[in-house]
């Protein structure tokens, strides 16, 4: 008989405990700014964040034992990024509009989902424990999930690239509301993440803003939004290109190769900014007031196309 049930468990040490100071990755979820938080803790899917000390987590499990272990190994270093960081691929937020500051005074945290897309033969529908996440929700925030197979999910990191998530929403109170991926999600290899708005019959790519929405009454909207994506094609010679904006009006692309031409353009397709690589760094400045579109050129040849945010 199997033994499925959720366990509560912290660092054994009086100390943060890194995501890689354990055995193996697992789903863990905690509780911070108002929110219930969902983090896949494998190091293929998430390279940094650590549990702080003193917390706890819970976890699900299922075995044949009676019950499970794992090891912990004692921090050897720092700790290891933001407490209970991910990198999902495609995040999306929901927040009350212009909502800045938390009731207790705090910046906001808004709700988040996380989602991985992957080529159709790779996509599941079922629920994996060891990778994905149910929906936890938390009262008196406005809160955005997953709708999948009649039940509610915080994290799916195998959704098919080719078709539609349907995403839900719960708000604690009637009025205007904001969709978006964060400022802190990069969405690289993505091209677009397209919502659709069944009730308002609108479509917007949240990689060019965020999208306002208004709600009568309060509570669960189900049925009304959708996501699908379009991700990039990668021909194998872009492996290890990565662009992002870290520095007001700065555009930061790594691993690019000297004699690369690195071409910035404004989402209307103006170009901005040119350089030739002389390292496998370069810093461009970027006059772009939101989102702009990075092109690396190789050898006369395109291998790499970024659209990404720029941070104000």
């Amino acid at each position: 008989k199997e033994n499925m049930s959720w366990n509560l468990f912290g660092s054994p040490y009086l100390c943060a405990m890194n995501y890689d100071d354990m055995e193996y990755g697992r789903v863990i979820y905690g509780y911070q700014n108002d929110n219930y938080i969902t983090v896949n803790t494998d190091v293929e899917t998430t390279q940094a964040g650590h549990i702080p000390a003193g917390d706890a987590v819970f976890t699900q499990t299922a075995t044949l034992k009676d019950y499970e272990t794992f090891g912990v190994s004692p921090r050897s270093g720092e700790k290891s990024g933001e407490a209970y960081e991910n990198k999902a691929e495609v995040k999306l937020s929901v927040a009350r509009t212009g909502e800045t500051r938390s009731a207790d005074g705090g910046a906001a945290q808004p709700d988040v989902l996380q989602l991985g897309a992957v080529e159709p033969g790779m996509a599941r529908t079922d629920f994996d424990m060891g990778a994905d996440g149910v929906k936890w929700m938390a009262d008196g925030v406005a809160q955005i999930y997953a709708v999948q197979g009649g039940g509610r999910y915080s994290l799916l990191l195998a959704v098919n690239v080719e078709g539609k998530v349907a995403v839900g929403v719960s708000v604690p109170e009637a009025g205007m509301y904001t969709i978006a991926v964060p400022d802190d999600c990069l969405a690289e290899g993505y091209e677009t993440v397209v919502l659709e708005d069944n009730v308002a019959h609108k479509t917007v790519d949240l990689l060019e803003g965020g999208y306002d929405f208004t709600t009568a009454v309060p509570g669960d909207i189900e049925g009304r939004f959708a996501v699908s994506f379009n991700r990039m094609v990668d021909d194998g010679r872009n492996d290890g290109i990565r662009a992002y904006s870290a520095q007001p009006g700065m555009v930061r692309v790594e691993g690019v190769e000297a004699g690369d031409r690195i071409s910035v353009y404004s989402a209307d397709g103006i170009m901005v900014a040119q350089r030739v690589a002389a390292s496998s760094a370069e810093d461009i400045a970027a006059s772009v007031a939101a989102v702009a579109v990075v092109k690396v050129e190789r050898d006369g040849k395109t291998v790499k196309t970024v659209k990404l945010k720029i941070k104000n």
